[in-house]
């Protein structure tokens, strides 16, 4: 009779199961017929793109990083300029607002920041409806402080043509600096110093680094010729960061330009010149910011929204934890709350997977005391990058002699690693520095594995060369081989 009981216990049991998971069948599958078409095929590209390929992934032995719903992602180190994350971090996509972050860069570099900002017609006229503004008016005279806060929290377009205005007109009074691709005429004064100041925008994204951006406004309305990558923009980011008052600005959660008039009865200018019709009020639109929303993240300091249907949600974020700096950039995300998961994510990848390496004066050493000089070859002359010189020898071509590298920098330098790598797996490569040539100085590139983890500046010892042959140095970038930093070749 027990045992009848017992078999009685374990088929209800075994039909309990089964009815339960024929009802969480039924669930998923009403879930699905539930599913609009147009949600379908959004679940569709969302899956589809989270699973692009991410190219740091594949590094061996690097940290796997999370996927993204966007097209696009990098997470670099601001100290170091170490990429720790990549995934298609170099295609072009459209930015959207986070274009302010280099017309806040350009102007904090090159503008006064106890100036004031003039709004003129051109200023406002381009704006549609549904484009985020301030509503300001032809006329109406702000500090350029001021400004900032309107352009970074508001994300407020006119002001941000203003600025660059602002800019572009003081550089071009000045006239000090030689900005390429600078106009020489324009249908108008403010149109010109419109357009210098894109220019500047355009000559300083080539002077940090930038590879695949083209700027021709400073607000981010959709341009077609109007584009970044995920990767210049962690390098613009991390440029803005080093300025306090860019910090100080996209730190703040709320913040008001007041009325500026000679007196409460009079409409008109204060004798400083200032004006305005109205009081502005702004907030911060960085959710991970505001210490009340359900997004915010404790490690995040500073950062901009973006957002057109042309170029999705886009996201550039600056974070610190202990000693390390992070920028995260996404682009063309879909949703705007997939954006905040994604940038969380991304930046919990990099704190907890990476750490600063300190590579001393004496480690440095060690790498130049068992590098082999670059060789330069003539044309057609077979020297591989295992041809190598010992330490004082030079080795004769037809083009050339090899260098010796006879002093570096005592500055040490500080790596972002992946958790654990030990010193004596970074190894060097030694070339010259092909932007800004010179035969006597080089750089050597520090290496975990095949990953550039950083470079220090070096001085090689001079030698008699022709002009002919720095030419064809200049062509040609020769390394040394590779040898451990533990001092072993």
């Amino acid at each position: 009779m027990k045992q009848m009981n017992t078999w009685k216990k374990i088929c209800a049991l075994l039909l309990t199961g089964l009815l339960l998971i024929s009802l969480s069948a039924a669930a998923v599958y009403a879930d699905e017929e539930e599913m609009t078409e147009e949600e379908k095929a959004r679940q569709e590209l969302l899956d589809k793109t989270y699973k692009i390929e991410v190219a740091s992934n594949k590094i061996p032995g690097w940290p796997q990083g999370p996927g993204t719903y966007g097209e696009a992602a990098c997470v670099m180190d601001m100290d170091t300029g170490t990429v720790l994350y990549n995934k298609k971090m170099d295609t072009k996509q459209y930015p959207a607002s986070i274009t302010k972050i280099m017309t806040a860069y350009v102007a904090l570099k090159y503008g006064d920041m106890d100036s004031q900002v003039h709004f003129v017609e051109e200023d406002i006229s381009f704006l549609e409806g549904g484009d985020a503004s301030l509503g300001m008016h032809a006329g109406e005279v702000i500090p350029m402080k001021d400004a900032m806060y309107g352009m970074m929290l508001h994300s407020a377009n006119e002001v941000s043509h203003a600025i660059i205005r602002t800019v572009g007109g003081q550089v071009r009074a000045k006239g000090e600096i030689d900005v390429p691709d600078a106009p020489k005429d324009g249908a108008s004064e403010q149109e010109l110093d419109y357009q210098w100041g894109i220019a500047l925008m355009n000559m300083e994204a080539k002077e940090l680094g930038c590879t695949g951006s083209h700027f021709v406004n400073s607000y981010g309305l959709h341009d077609d010729n109007h584009y970044v990558t995920a990767h210049d923009m962690c390098l613009i980011g991390a440029a803005a960061y080093q300025y306090e008052y860019f910090r100080t600005v996209t730190q703040t959660l709320s913040y008001s330009i007041p009325v500026y008039r000679k007196d409460e009865e009079t409409d008109a200018p204060r004798d400083d010149g200032l004006y305005t019709v109205a009081e502005r009020w702004m907030k911060q639109n960085h959710k991970m910011l505001h210490p009340d929303h359900e997004m915010y993240y404790e490690c995040v300091k500073s950062g901009k929204t973006g957002f057109t249907d042309q170029a999705g949600t886009t996201l550039v974020t600056m974070a610190e934890k202990g000693d390390k700096k992070l920028v995260c950039a996404c682009l063309h995300t879909y949703g705007a709350e997939n954006v905040y998961h994604d940038t969380r994510a991304l930046l919990e990848y990099g704190f907890n997977n990476f750490d600063k390496m300190e590579i001393t004066g004496d480690d440095i050493a060690a790498v130049v005391s068992g590098l082999n000089a670059a060789v330069t070859p003539a044309e057609g002359e077979d020297l591989s990058e295992g041809t190598s010189l010992s330490s004082g020898e030079e080795k004769k071509t037809s083009h050339g002699v090899g260098r010796k590298i006879t002093m570096i920098n005592d500055e040490s330098l500080s790596m972002m690693v992946p958790k654990g790598t030990k010193k004596e797996l970074i190894t060097g490569k030694a070339r010259y520095d092909m932007n800004h040539f010179d035969l006597n100085t080089g750089l050597l590139d520090l290496y975990n594995k095949d990953t550039l983890v950083g470079t220090i500046n070096i001085h090689f010892e001079s030698f008699e060369t022709s002009v002919k042959n720095a030419l064809a140095l200049a062509r040609k970038t020769r390394t040394a081989n590779m040898v451990k930093a533990g001092g072993g070749k």
